[in-house]
C-alpha cells in the first residue's frame, strides 16, 4: 500500500475525531484494519470512535462507517486500496444495474444496461467483476431449518433444506456444506438430519440437504448431475456464500453423487467427502478417463469393510488405481463397519477435515477430461467444440425403476485438454477437441500486456486480452454462475 493512501486515510479518520487519547486510539485501529482489508471491523472501531463525539462531528465519522460496512462484501474481490476509493453512488448506480441485467429477459433492456455501464467511468471491470461474485439483495432470514423449492435447467423443481446459523448476517460471505442423502430418502430424511448437521456446524456456516427425485439420482443422467449445482445458485440468490469454501458431502447413492460433481463440476467445490460409494463401471464406459478429474479438489473417502450394498472389493480396486494414477483422494477403510461407512467419530473427524479447504478458483495448471459438451468446461477453459471425427454413442440413461430417462451422445473415445500458464504464455494441450476457449482472468495473466496462446506445440493467439464488461455480464448469464468472473475470452483452433 502507498504512503500517499495511507496518509489520505488517517487524515480522513482522525480528522473528525477530537483529541482524545481513546477516540484517537480508535480512530488509528479502525485505519490499520481498513488497510489490511478488515473493513467489517474497521467499521466497528469508527462506530467505537464515534461514540460521546458532538452530533456533527459524530455523523461524519458513522457515515465512513456506514460506508465501510457495506463495502466489506467486497473485500478480496478487489484490491483494498482500490475498494477504498468506491464512492456511494457509485455502488448505488453499479449495483442495481448489474442484478437487473443478470434477469432481464428483453435483449433490448440488457443492451441498455450495458450501455449505461459503459458510460459510467467509475464502473470499471474490477467493480464490476466484484459486484458479480459477491453482490445481491441479501436479507436478514430467520435461524434454523427451512425447506424451500428450487428451480433445475430443465424447468423441474426440487426441495432444499436449508440449516442458517444463528448468527447468520447478510453482510459477509458464508461457507456452505452441502450433503447428499442415500437411495429412496426424501426431504424429510434431510429435516431431520438437519438438527444433526447444525449441531456439528456450532454456527460457522449454512448447512444445505438437497432432495433428489428418485427418476434421476444424483447421476450419470444429466437431470440427477443438475441438482446439486442448481442447489448451489439457488442459495447464491438468497445467501452471500462464500464460493471458494463450498464442501459436498454424501452417503451411499449420495456418495456416488459426491464422486459424479468431483469428475463433472469439480471446479465448483474445496473439498468432497463420498461415503460407502464409489466410482466403478455403471458411471460409463469412459469412467476410467473421469478419474483424471479427482486431481483438482481433495477427497476424504471413506468405506466400510463390511459393506453388504456396495462390496470391500470395488473400493479397494478404486484406491488402488488412486493411488497409482496419484490422484487427490485419502482412502481410509474402516474394518468393522457396514454401510454406515464408519463410526460417527470417523465421520465427524472427515466433516471436520473438509473446513479447512479453500478452492483455487482460477489455477494455472491443471488437466480436465469429458466425453459430452455440458461437461467440457473446467475454470477458464472449455471445449467449445469436439473433434467431429471421434465417433460418439447414443447411451440411454435408466432411473431406479429401469425406465428410460434420458439418452446422450457421448463421445466413445474421451475428450482431454490441460493447461500450464508461464508467466504470459498460455501453454494448451488437446485431445479430441478442434475448437477450445480461453477466458481471461487477471488472477491468470496480466490483461494489460500480450498473452500468447499454444496448443499442441503451434502458437494459436496473440495479443493483447480484450476485456469487456458485456461478455463478464453475459457469461455470467449464460452458466448461471456467480463463482468465477470472465473478464472476456478467445477461442482458438485445438487440431
Amino acid at each position: 500500500m502507498t504512503r500517499t493512501f495511507i496518509a489520505a486515510v488517517v487524515l480522513a479518520l482522525v480528522a473528525p475525531v477530537p483529541a482524545a487519547a481513546d477516540g484517537a486510539a480508535r480512530a488509528a485501529q479502525a485505519q490499520k484494519l481498513a488497510g489490511e482489508g478488515k473493513l467489517r471491523e474497521a467499521a466497528d472501531a469508527l462506530e467505537e470512535a464515534a461514540e460521546g463525539l458532538p452530533p456533527n462531528e459524530a455523523a461524519g465519522v458513522k457515515t465512513r462507517a456506514a460506508l465501510w460496512r457495506r463495502l466489506a462484501r467486497y473485500a478480496g474481490a478487489m484490491e483494498t486500496e482500490t475498494l477504498l476509493e468506491v464512492a456511494p453512488g457509485t455502488l448505488d448506480a453499479v449495483e442495481p444495474l448489474v442484478e437487473e441485467y443478470l434477469v432481464a429477459g428483453d435483449p433490448d433492456r440488457r443492451n441498455a444496461i450495458s450501455q449505461k455501464l459503459t458510460s459510467l467511468e467509475e464502473a470499471t471491470p474490477a467493480l464490476v467483476a466484484a459486484v458479480l461474485l459477491r453482490g445481491g439483495d441479501f436479507q436478514d432470514v430467520p435461524a434454523g431449518d427451512t425447506v424451500e423449492t428450487y428451480s433445475l435447467p430443465g424447468g423441474e423443481t426440487r426441495e432444499i433444506c436449508i440449516s442458517v446459523p444463528r448468527d447468520y448476517t447478510p453482510d459477509r460471505p458464508w461457507p456452505v456444506f452441502m450433503n447428499l442423502h442415500g437411495t429412496n430418502a426424501t426431504i424429510d430424511y434431510c429435516r431431520q438430519y438437519a438438527p444433526y448437521l447444525r449441531q456439528w456446524a456450532r454456527g460457522r456456516f449454512i448447512v444445505a440437504q438437497p432432495a433428489s427425485a428418485r427418476k434421476s439420482g444424483w447421476g450419470p443422467m444429466m437431470i440427477g448431475e443438475q441438482q446439486a449445482p442448481a442447489a448451489l445458485q439457488h442459495l447464491r440468490k438468497k445467501f452471500p456464500i462464500d464460493p471458494d469454501r463450498i464442501w459436498l458431502a454424501g452417503q451411499s447413492m449420495g456418495a456416488h453423487g459426491t464422486w459424479h460433481q468431483a469428475m463433472r463440476h469439480g471446479d465448483l467445490y474445496a473439498a468432497f467427502l463420498p461415503k460407502a460409494g464409489s466410482p466403478y463401471a455403471a458411471y460409463g464406459k469412459n469412467w476410467k478417463d473421469y478419474l483424471d478429474n479427482l486431481r483438482f479438489g481433495p477427497s476424504y473417502f471413506i468405506h466400510g469393510a463390511l459393506d453388504p450394498m456396495f462390496p470391500i472389493k470395488t473400493p479397494r480396486e478404486f484406491a488402488e488405481i488412486a493411488k497409482t494414477m496419484k490422484l487427490n483422494v485419502d482412502y481410509h477403510e474402516f474394518a468393522n463397519n457396514g454401510h454406515e461407512g464408519a463410526s460417527e467419530e470417523e465421520i465427524l473427524k472427515s466433516f471436520e477435515w473438509a473446513t479447512d479447504k479453500v478452492r483455487t478458483p482460477y489455477p494455472k495448471s491443471f488437466a480436465w477430461t469429458a466425453d459430452y459438451p455440458e461437461v467440457a468446461r473446467f475454470s477458464w477453459i472449455e471445449a467449445t467444440r469436439f473433434d467431429p471425427s471421434v465417433k460418439c454413442d447414443r447411451v440411454q440413461f435408466l432411473d431406479q425403476d429401469k425406465k428410460p430417462v434420458e439418452t446422450r451422445a457421448v463421445l466413445t473415445e474421451a475428450a482431454r485438454f490441460s493447461v500450464e500458464v508461464k508467466e504470459q504464455v498460455v501453454e494448451l494441450k488437446a485431445r479430441n477437441i478442434s475448437k477450445i476457449r480461453v477466458f481471461w482472468n487477471p488472477a491468470v495473466v496480466d490483461l494489460s500486456a500480450e498473452v500468447t496462446v499454444k496448443v499442441n506445440g503451434r502458437s494459436r493467439w496473440k495479443g493483447k486480452p480484450v476485456v469487456s464488461v458485456r461478455q463478464m455480464l453475459d457469461e455470467a448469464r449464460r452458466t448461471g454462475r456467480r463463482d468465477v468472473v470472465m473478464w472476456g475470452s478467445v477461442e482458438v483452433d485445438a487440431n
